[in-house]
């Protein structure tokens, strides 16, 4: 990352010590609120009952295997950043062993990848802002994190659908391609 970045992008030991306490108080306020709130909905469960997260220092994004995010967040940004990434793993890593890539390309066919697996990051995200959360300003301001950049077309095109749909829908549709009654 040195050989890419000017060197006064990295936050000190230090800053990224400092940062990651913050982080760590900020998301204890929520953890358990998401958490068994993600659980519920899906009526799915994490395979792991710990999830490492690594805060490192000049990244440009957060990933989910690997649990990375930069430090360069806000500690409510950071909460956001956290829940969308473990909502990934959750889909990709559940108790369930569901297999999730062939049901979004079903419901999706015609999306690109990116966009597919979005729209149902963002519809579960959606139902933690707004029915877990109760924070709709939370939840404007996730979505306008996008209106500017052109490198994330696929994240705002994967809200628009959110949107136009309804997060319900799009969960309750999925959760009919898994769940077992």
């Amino acid at each position: 990352m040195k050989n890419e970045k000017n060197e006064s992008t990295f936050f000190s030991f230090e800053d990224v010590n400092k940062k990651i306490a913050a982080y760590s108080d900020e998301w204890k306020k929520f953890e358990t609120i998401i958490l068994d709130g993600l659980q519920e909905f899906l009526t799915l469960n994490f395979y792991q009952n710990t999830i490492d997260v690594f805060i490192v220092t000049a990244h440009e994004r957060a990933f989910s295997d690997p649990m990375v995010i930069p430090a360069k967040y806000t500690e409510d940004a950071f909460v956001d950043t956290l829940t969308h990434e473990i909502i990934h793993r959750l889909f990709s890593d559940n108790a369930q062993k569901v297999n999730f890539g062939p049901i979004f390309n079903t419901m999706f066919p015609d999306q690109p990848v990116l966009v597919r697996n979005h729209i149902f990051i963002h519809a579960v995200h959606s139902y933690i802002y707004l029915d877990v959360l109760k924070d709709e300003e939370r939840f404007r301001r996730n979505i306008a994190r996008y209106d500017t950049s052109p490198e994330t077309n696929a994240y705002r095109l994967s809200w628009k659908i959110v949107l136009d749909m309804g997060y319900q829908k799009i969960v309750d549709d999925l959760k009919n391609n898994y769940c077992k009654n």
